[in-house]
Parts: C-alpha cells; structure tokens; sequence
C-alpha cells in the first residue's frame, strides 16, 4: 500500500512537470527533456514521455529529444530486441512530432550509430573493424541531435556514415541489408 501511495504521488508530481529538489525547495518546469530509454523498455519511455508531453501541450511549448538508434532501420542478430525497442522509439517520436507540433511541442528522434563510450563494453559487445569505422565521438553525436531539435527535424541520423547506411537499407534487398549489419555487428 506504501509503494502504491509513493508512486501515485511520483506521479501527481510528474504530471505537473515539477521535481521537487529538497535541498533547494526549488520547483523546476521542464521546457527540453532528453530520454534515452535502454534496451527493452519502451513503456517506461511512452509513460514518461506522455506525462512530459501533456504539460508541455498545457504550456504551449517545449522540446523532446528521444534517443533511438541506427539499429531502429533493421533487425540484426543477436541484437534483436535492442532493435526492436529502438525501432518504437523512432516510430514513437515520429508520431508524436506530428502530434504535438500544433501544440508548440516539438519532438526529434536521435537515432546514432555506435558511439565512443562505455556502452558497447557494458553491453559485452564485441567492437569489430567495420564498427571501429563507423563509431563517432559523443561530441558530435549530442551536437547534432541538439541541432535537429532546435531546427524542429523529425529525427537525425548523425555522421555521414550512418547515414549511408540508413540508405543502404531504404535501397537494397532486406537480405543483403541484413547480412552486411550481422557481419558488421558480430564480426
């Protein structure tokens, strides 16, 4: 019972858009959030991302930034629910662009390939050549998701690189795609 009267009153919070800082007793209203939801977690993002969008809609303005990834193109093995939930996100924030844009909200999809950080050796991933080639440091990365948001883009896919390779999904046989990322992913 003490949980649930915790979480409803998170919540309560959470839906005005304020956090609560105790050490300041300062309120703090929300005009840009940034979610980078995980691996296999999309409800978390939709609940958070929704409680979020509504103030900003009350307020008549405001900016969402959701990070997918490059993987939300294509399935790969042994990747495969990672893809997928980064498949929902970009699918997500490409709707809700459209539904919040008369609101005075905008929401942009960053969708990188692999990064320069601590990710892949959390993750237990192997880096690969191919992947050593397409990896990008965080500075770019943040730079240009922030300028798409700015900009009010749909989504960005950032570095020139990952980029060609969203085309060479859009324009090849999904089996072709899909062997060349296995090979590139797993080596």
């Amino acid at each position: 019972m003490k949980k649930t009267e915790e979480h409803t009153q998170q919540r309560r919070r959470l839906q005005l858009g304020y956090f609560q800082l105790k050490k300041t007793k300062k309120n703090i209203r929300f005009h840009i959030v940034t979610f980078e939801p995980g691996s296999g977690r999309p409800r978390h993002l939709t609940a958070v991302t929704h409680v979020f969008a509504q103030d900003m809609r009350a307020r008549g303005r405001g900016k969402i930034l959701l990070v997918a990834s490059l993987l939300a193109y294509q399935g790969v093995q042994n990747f495969a629910v990672y893809a997928a939930a980064k498949a929902y996100v970009l699918r997500l924030g490409e709707a809700l662009h459209r539904e919040l844009k008369r609101d005075g909200v905008t929401v942009t999809t960053l969708c990188p390939g692999m990064s320069d950080t601590s990710f892949a050796t959390a993750a237990q991933q192997k880096i690969t050549p191919a992947l050593k080639l397409l990896m990008m440091q965080p500075a770019p990365v943040v730079r240009a998701g922030i300028r798409a948001l700015q900009a009010g883009r749909i989504s960005v896919v950032p570095g020139w690189a990952n980029k060609a390779l969203v085309i060479l999904t859009w324009a090849t046989p999904r089996w072709l795609h899909q062997a060349f990322l296995s090979r590139a992913m797993n080596g």
